[in-house]
């Protein structure tokens, strides 16, 4: 792993070199940062794998050169420094910052190294599993619903091993929506990350009846996680998806590190809205923060558009005009059944597997997951139950 020490410091520099030297696993150069140079980038002519970044008064202008490079073209990052000038945290979050270190504290330097360097060899193994995170536009406009239903569409006619992630550490909606309740919670599995492995993970998992594996908090647990807690959910993401084929993530609206990194790091990202101005609003803005600021690619991103009737205050024409996307997945509006699969804890492509919001799900599922239905018996059998009953 190529490592890059920048810093203002000469002795600092070689504080932080002695630190880490000895590992036959690093190669490892320092710079010095002088004669107002800004991007420790363009000292050197290779891309490191890590950029290690000694905070000084001029750590924001540094940060700045760093952000506005492609996302491609960044390593990651570590900020060393007792004391950060304002603002440093939000512009070393854009730079794309995995851990803040104190000076002095080489056994954590060494131990952040580590982490990134198990996260390196995991990216160059192949991962065959496929994450799909979901996210509103605007609250209430559906997303855990889509979540669910595309989950248990990937086991019921997909087939395939899957895992949904509950991301709403405060409230945890994910239990009540298949009126499940978990024993050992997400937090509990993140505060155990470097213990983890693909048969550990089953052990915070609570497991629907249909074989939907389920993560999420529980709200009234207390679970120590360490600041760290990106680092630990990216490896924790990595087990999951090296153990299922597929990975449904339910997120909260708000972006944070954890969940923007989540976000960088799926193969889908679907963003549920309802057809309002409001929702349009907020549509338009969070999909300039993914394509601009996260830098995921457009292509990545599906607008579903939930709640949808032809008496609607917009139609799907505006939406699409407005968001500058052209197809756009429709959800009808059927509220008193998706209410009562909600209250039954029981996803509606169960509940009511022949409606027209069951079928637009279903065609969801075959487009973000590439999965062409296979026959299941349970399925199947519901289905025609409920048809004779």
């Amino acid at each position: 792993m190529k490592i890059l020490i920048s810093s203002r410091s000469e002795e600092a520099l070689k504080n932080i070199e002695s630190g880490i030297a000895g590992d036959a696993r690093y190669q490892i150069e320092g710079i010095l940062m002088i004669n107002g140079a800004r991007d420790p980038l363009r000292v050197v002519d290779y891309r490191p794998d890590v950029l290690i970044m000694h905070a000084s008064e001029h750590l924001v202008e540094e940060l700045q050169s760093l952000a506005a490079r492609p996302g491609r073209d960044r390593p990651a990052i570590i900020v060393v420094g007792n004391q950060l000038p304002a603002d440093a945290t939000r512009h070393a979050m854009r730079a794309g910052a995995r851990d803040f270190i104190p000076e002095q504290e080489a056994a954590e330097l060494v131990e952040s190294l580590n982490r990134l360097s198990s996260e390196l060899y995991a990216e160059t193994n192949d991962v065959s599993g496929k994450s799909i995170v979901v996210v509103n536009a605007k609250g209430g406009s559906g997303g855990t619903f889509v979540a669910t239903n595309l989950a248990q569409l990937s086991v019921t006619l997909g087939g395939e091993e899957t895992a949904i992630v509950d991301l709403d550490f405060q409230y945890a909606p994910l239990p009540h929506y298949f009126d499940v309740k978990p024993k050992r919670g997400l937090l509990e599995a993140l505060a155990n990350a470097d213990e983890l492995d693909e048969t550990a993970i089953g052990a915070y998992a609570v497991k629907h009846e249909a074989g939907l594996q389920i993560f999420a908090p529980i709200p009234d647990a207390q679970s120590a996680v360490d600041f760290n807690l990106g680092d630990r959910m990216m490896h924790m993401l990595e087990i999951l998806k090296s153990r299922y084929d597929k990975v449904v993530i339910d997120m909260p609206r708000h972006l944070d590190e954890v969940s923007s990194r989540v976000l960088q790091s799926a193969d889908e990202v679907l963003l549920v809205m309802q057809p309002s101005l409001l929702a349009v609003h907020d549509a338009v803005r969070l999909k300039t923060v993914l394509i601009n600021e996260l830098e995921i690619p457009d292509e990545r991103i599906t607008i579903v558009l939930n709640r949808y009737t032809r008496n609607s205050s917009l139609d799907a024409d505006d939406v699409s005009s407005a968001l500058d996307e052209e197809d756009l997945v429709l959800i009808p509006n059927q509220y008193k059944l998706v209410a009562e699969s909600l209250d039954m804890g029981e996803p509606v492509v169960e509940h009511a597997p022949t409606s027209a919001v069951a079928k637009a799900l279903v065609g969801l599922q075959g487009r973000v997951m590439g999965q062409r239905p296979r026959e299941n018996k349970s399925f199947l059998a519901k289905t025609v139950m409920r048809l004779r009953g």
